[in-house]
C-alpha cells in the first residue's frame, strides 16, 4: 500500500500520471493472524538457538539452508525457519563467522582436451594432476551433476578446495563448472559459550520491534488518521517534514475530504467475487496440482496454497508459495476448497494416494484430469 502511495505521487509530480490518484488498501479478518504470525517468527527461541549451537562442529560448518528449513517430521512442504535464524543471531553475538557461500549445485563437463592438459599437469603440476584426475574422474561417474557436500565427502576436500580446482582447470580450458545453487559456510569462533543473556535481550528487542510495527500497521488499516501521510511517515521511522500545521499534509483523503474517493461507488461485492472465484476452481486446482506433483507435496499444503495460506509455524515451500495458482481460491473457506477436491476425486480427475515412505496423503492428476488442463499449462 505504501509502495503505491509512492507510485501515485511521482506520477502526479513528474506528470506521468494523474494529478490525483487512489490507492485502495483491502483488509480481511486474517491478515491480523498473519501479523501475529510475523511477530512469532521475527526471532527464534533461544532454546532454538542453543540447539543449533550445539549441532555446530569446531571450525568450518557447510550448511544446506533447504534442509536447515526443512523440520523432520513435518509434512512435505513445511519449513521451519527459526534454525536459519538462529545462525544470524549466533553471529550477531560472534559466536559464529560467516565466510562467502559455496556451490551446493551445478554441473560440471570435461572437455576432448581434458586428458591432453592432464598428461601436461603430470610433468609440471603433479599435485594439481593428481587432484584432476580424482575430480575429473567424480565428474564422469555422477553424469556430471556437482553437488557439492557429496563430492566433499567422495574426495575428502572442502568444498572451496573443489571449487577452486574446478575454476583452475575452467581457465585451462580442461572442463566447464556452472553453477546454481549455493550453501552457507559458518565457522563455529567462540572458545566457550556464547553469551546467551545478550543473546536473549536481541530477541526480545526484535520482537518488541516488529510487534510495535504490526500494531501501527493494523491502526492504519483500521484507524481513521487524522492525516494518512503522518502515519506512514511515522511507520517508516520518517520524522514530519517542518509545517505551520503538522497535523494536516493537504495531499490525503484524511485530511483532505473533497479529494475525490472512487471506491465508495465500487458495486462489487465479496459474495460476488467468490462466485466469479467457484467457476473456474476445478480448473485453478487442476492447473497447481498438474505444476506441482512431482513434488509430492501433502494434500493439506496443496490446500493451503490454493487459499493463500503460508503462515503459521511452518511455511509454505518457497516453489508453492511462487505458483500462480498460489492464493487463487483465498476468498473460498477450507471446508469448499476440501470439498472441491473429493468432486475432483469422485469425478476421476484426481487420485488420491500415499507417498513411498510418507504417512501423510498427496495428489495427483488422472489422466482424464490431464486432458481438463488447458495445454499450454500441462506440467
Amino acid at each position: 500500500y505504501v509502495q503505491e502511495t509512492g507510485r501515485l505521487a511521482r506520477g502526479a509530480r513528474d506528470g506521468t500520471g494523474p494529478s490525483t490518484g487512489a490507492a485502495v488498501l483491502l483488509v480481511t479478518p486474517r491478515d491480523c493472524a498473519i501479523h501475529d504470525h510475523f511477530v512469532r517468527s521475527s526471532a527464534p527461541d533461544p532454546e532454538t538457538v542453543q540447539r543449533m549451537w550445539s549441532e555446530l562442529d569446531d571450525g568450518m560448518n557447510f550448511i544446506d539452508p533447504d534442509r536447515l528449513a526443512e523440520e523432520s517430521g513435518t509434512e512435505d512442504g513445511q519449513r521451519d525457519e527459526s534454525s536459519m535464524l538462529a545462525l544470524h543471531y549466533l553471529e550477531q553475538v560472534s559466536a559464529v563467522r560467516r565466510h562467502p557461500d559455496f556451490v551446493l549445485r551445478g554441473r560440471v563437463a570435461a572437455v576432448d582436451a581434458a586428458a591432453e592438459l592432464l598428461e601436461q599437469l603430470r610433468t609440471t603440476h603433479v599435485e594439481l594432476a593428481a587432484r584432476t584426475e580424482r575430480i575429473l574422474e567424480l565428474a564422469e561417474q555422477e553424469a556430471g551433476e556437482y553437488r557439492g557436500l557429496r563430492w566433499r565427502t567422495l574426495l575428502g576436500l572442502a568444498p572451496p578446495e573443489i571449487e577452486e580446482t574446478l575454476f583452475e582447470l575452467q581457465r585451462l580450458g580442461a572442463c566447464s563448472f556452472t553453477s546454481w545453487r549455493y550453501g552457507w559456510v559458518f565457522e563455529r569462533v567462540a572458545a566457550g559459550e556464547p553469551d546467551w543473556d545478550r543473546l536473549s535481550g536481541l530477541i526480545e528487542e526484535r520482537r518488541r520491534t516488529v510487534s510495535r510495527r504490526a500494531k501501527q500497521a493494523r491502526e492504519l488499516a483500521h484507524g481513521r488518521p487524522a492525516c494518512r501521510r503522518r502515519e506512514m511517515l511515522r511507520y517508516l521511522g520518517e520524522s514530519d517534514p517542518p509545517k505551520a500545521d503538522p497535523s494536516v499534509c493537504g495531499a490525503c483523503d484524511a485530511c483532505t475530504p473533497e479529494l475525490p474517493r472512487p471506491w465508495q461507488d465500487s458495486t462489487v461485492a465479496v459474495t460476488d467475487a467468490a462466485d466469479a472465484v467457484r467457476a473456474g476452481a476445478a480448473t485453478i486446482a487442476l492447473v497447481l496440482i498438474g505444476g506441482v506433483e512431482d513434488g509430492q507435496w501433502s494434500r493439506r499444503n496443496l490446500v493451503r496454497t490454493l487459499r493463500g495460506e503460508s503462515g503459521g509455524q511452518y511455511p509454505l515451500h518457497k516453489r508453492l508459495r511462487a505458483n500462480g495458482c498460489y492464493g487463487r481460491l483465498s476468498l473460498l473457506e477450507d471446508q469448499e476448497v476440501q470439498s472441491l477436491l473429493d468432486r475432483l476425486i469422485d469425478d476421476g480427475c484426481l487420485e488420491q494416494y500415499t507417498p513411498r515412505g510418507r504417512e501423510y496423503s498427496s495428489l495427483r492428476l488422472t489422466a482424464g484430469g490431464r486432458r481438463l488442463v488447458p495445454g499450454s499449462l500441462r506440467g
